[in-house]
């Protein structure tokens, strides 16, 4: 439970700065936002696995490098 809240504070924060501007707000940005949120929900749940849309978006990163 601890590592889930600590996640979710950072996914937070991370919104809040996209919010007032003080980080842009991009696509790898996001991805991290994205990630942050998922291991929190995975810390709950027991599970290991990446949802369908953060497997999509790691895809669509791939393919822009």
């Amino acid at each position: 439970m601890n590592k889930a809240i600590q996640l979710l504070k950072q996914a937070i924060a991370r919104h809040e700065r996209h919010m007032n501007g003080t980080e842009a707000t991009s696509e790898a940005s996001q991805m991290k936002m994205m990630e942050e949120m998922q291991q929190a929900l995975n810390a709950l749940t027991g599970d290991s696995k990446k949802s369908e849309s953060s497997q999509r978006m790691n895809q669509i990163m791939r393919m822009k490098k």
